[in-house]
């Protein structure tokens, strides 16, 4: 517990200077802290609208006050920043800074909002990593701190060096220098948010552990190492149930020096609330507006202190089945106490978590049973091991096997096999085979398989197979759907098979007719493939929302006049093409019977194709593809001769400088090989029934980026 005249003795530190004094060990040394904080709800208009990006970073910012020693006027709050906003915002940053006068000073910036593998999602603008790493390690700060908050934010500490050690900031007895920066999700998770307490769950947790609930070693301050190792167990925690999985955070520090790089000082508050070490349960503290302030998971025989402002507020703590509820209040450099003894404790309302075992209420074993139409009342209360119904039956709980010629429920959790013409269904979970000529249908979670001519469907998540000629759905999947039909989840990692794939959020394939993605971490492949995001998507037509959509123009040595499209993923696009060696326009040499205008114009290219591109930096990339064209013949001046086209197979390679943002100027080189046959047309030089032959060409072209 901190001594009051401890407590007394920091506030009047505080009041008497905007500048907090932390320190590690030995005397004290002033630091200037400055903070900038982003909150951006809005990603552009292909992304889902956040709702607690602004509050984030405002809870973020009011702790860094209260307990961080960033002073009011130097912390910088921006609402929905575009590109321009946020580079004057450092402009601005970087000259308060230099103007400080204090003999170190640190910075830390903070972003709560939509991003992407490149970068930060300004309202649709891209603001890149390497930009904003840049940005930050220009600031002239001897430490820098960098806080994301933000889909696949690890990409921006992935691969960049960084040696995981002890971090560091002030001790007075030497001068530490270098960054930090702390990611909410690694480079290939969703940053998730929840209505139940109204903000991000990285956020959540490390604003509640700034305020105490990470301080490991009870001395009164929170490093870098505590509040990370405590945000990423809280955010794991936190998410490991939710519908896109769980969150893991990163960091990367690059320091020299020694010490603790310490992020709030509890001895700087106001008040605080210390906690009995003899409470222990998932503990929450909502202030006066009902608010979600700190929430953490207080161990027994640990006693807690939390920095928090004057104010009124509700503790509400749980332990198994038992429940607390206290009000109180913290005054202006008081410290209120709480105990066990303290809280009026009773019995948590009775209820059931969906998923969980029926086994710890005592269901009469049934080792064998024949159930008949209509079913007997009292069979739901009862835990089955071999069922034979011959038309509807029901049990509590299924630890075996049952086999229907009707329909068999299971009012809780189902372990083993289920056999049905009807259909089979589980409230809870089921661990092991769903067979069904018409319905499997699961509420909780499944593992296993489940196989049905009609549908399989499981209300949470399956980990195993789902096979049927209709539909398979489930809201999560680890494993494979297999259908005849359609296979749709929200969740996805593994692999859909079938005549058409939904998967909201994919890490792995989509094989089929019509494949449908939300973002797609891995393949499609099928002859329409459609996706917000999709990395590799193979097929006869690709639309992928944030992908490649370029119209091109060229000249090439064999074909004068081209134009092609290109659509698919950044990394895999599907290229359709067109050209001619020109028409012909004399009116004469169209009359002749002879047909001399085919040696003025002759034929008629049509192209499809295959490629993929290898990026150089930012702007320049090479593309390479492959496809097969078509050489129609033109003659007589009434078209092309749609019969016996001439197949030709062309590879070719290109390189690619993005200019504007939308003009891309290309080179390159193609090989065309001509299939032996007798053609209409043919290219120039060659005579109609010769065998295969191949010819070089080179093209030039500009393409426009849609």
């Amino acid at each position: 517990m901190i001594p009051p005249a401890a407590l007394l003795a920091s506030i009047a530190l505080g009041l008497a200077s905007p500048r907090v004094a932390i320190a590690a060990t030995g005397p004290t040394v002033s630091v200037h802290r400055f903070a900038m904080l982003v909150g951006s709800n809005d990603g552009g208009p292909d992304r889902v609208h956040l709702r607690y990006a602004h509050s984030d970073a405002q809870a973020l910012g009011e702790v860094l006050t209260e307990l961080g020693g960033v002073p009011p006027a130097d912390r910088m709050m921006l609402t929905d920043p575009d590109r321009a906003e946020l580079q004057r915002a450092f402009t601005v940053l970087r000259q308060r800074i230099e103007a400080a006068q204090e003999p170190r000073t640190e910075v830390i910036f903070y972003y709560s909002g939509h991003s992407d593998e490149e970068g930060l999602l300004l309202g649709g603008e891209h603001y890149g990593y390497k930009e904003l790493r840049q940005e930050i390690s220009e600031l002239p700060a001897q430490v820098r701190i960098g806080i994301l908050d933000s889909c696949a934010s690890g990409a921006m500490v992935r691969g960049k060096g960084g040696v995981r050690r002890a971090p560091f900031l002030v001790d007075a007895s030497n001068e530490v220098k270098g960054y930090a920066y702390l990611t909410s999700s690694s480079a290939d998770e969703a940053a998730q948010e929840a209505d139940r307490i109204e903000g991000s769950f990285f956020t959540h947790a490390l604003v509640s552990g700034l305020r105490g609930a990470a301080d490991m070693t009870h001395d009164g301050r929170v490093t870098f190492n505590e509040a990370y190792q405590y945000a990423f167990h809280a955010t794991l925690r936190g998410t490991e149930r939710t519908s896109y999985g769980p969150q893991h955070p990163g960091y990367d520090i690059q320091m020299a020096g020694s010490g603790d790089l310490v992020l709030t000082d509890l001895r700087t508050t106001t008040a605080a609330l210390a906690l009995h070490e003899n409470l222990r349960g998932r503990t929450s503290i909502r202030d006066a507006e009902g608010r979600l302030v700190v929430e953490l998971y207080k161990d027994a025989g640990t006693p807690v202190e939390l920095g928090l402002a004057p104010g009124d507020y509700t503790m509400i703590l749980r332990q198994e089945d038992l429940f607390a509820e206290q009000p109180f209040t913290l005054s202006e450099g008081d410290i209120t106490a709480l105990a066990a003894e303290d809280l009026a404790w009773s019995r948590g309302e009775v209820a059931r978590a969906r998923g969980n075992s029926a086994a710890d209420q005592d269901y009469p074993d049934a080792f064998f049973r024949v159930t008949l139409l209509p079913a007997v009342p009292s069979s739901d209360q009862v835990t089955d091991h071999a069922v034979i119904n011959l038309g509807i039956g029901s049990s509590a709980v299924l630890e075996g096997a049952a086999i229907s010629l009707g329909a068999y429920r299971v009012k809780h959790d189902a372990t083993g096999a289920m056999g049905s013409i009807g259909g089979n269904f589980v409230g809870g979970d089921l661990n092991g085979v769903m067979g069904a000529v018409g319905l499997n249908q699961v509420s909780g979670s499944a593992h296993w398989m489940q196989a049905a001519v009609g549908a399989n469907i499981v209300g949470e998540e399956l980990r195993g197979f789902q096979v049927t000629a209709g539909l398979n759905y489930a809201q999560k999947l680890d494993g494979m759907q297999l259908s005849g039909g359609v296979n749709v989840a929200q969740t996805v990692r593994g692999t859909q098979a079938g005549l058409v794939n939904v998967g909201i959020t994919t890490q792995g394939a989509q094989l089929g007719l019509v494949n449908v993605g939300g973002k797609v971490k891995g393949t499609q492949v099928g002859l329409i493939n459609v996706a917000q995001e999709s990395d590799v998507p193979i097929g006869l037509l690709s639309l992928v929302a944030e992908g490649r959509h370029s119209l091109g123009i060229y000249a090439d040595s064999g074909m004068p006049f081209n134009a092609e499209l290109k659509l698919g993923g950044t990394r895999v696009y599907n290229v359709f093409g067109a050209g001619s060696d020109g028409f012909c326009s004399d009116p004469e040499l169209v009359a002749e019977p002879d047909n001399a205008c085919d040696s003025e114009a002759t034929q008629l290219y049509l192209h499809y194709g295959l490629g993929t591109s290898l990026p150089l930096g930012e702007r320049a990339f090479f593309d390479f593809d492959a496809g097969l064209g078509n050489h129609y013949g033109i003659g007589q001046g009434l078209g092309p001769k749609w019969s016996n086209p001439a197949l030709v197979l062309r590879p070719r390679a290109s390189f690619n400088l993005r200019l504007f943002h939308h003009m891309v100027p290309y080179v390159g080189g193609a090989i065309s090989w001509q299939v032996a046959g007798d053609y209409d047309a043919v290219p120039e030089g060659m005579q109609r029934g010769e065998g295969s032959v191949a010819w070089p060409s080179l093209f030039a072209g500009l393409a426009i980026e849609i």
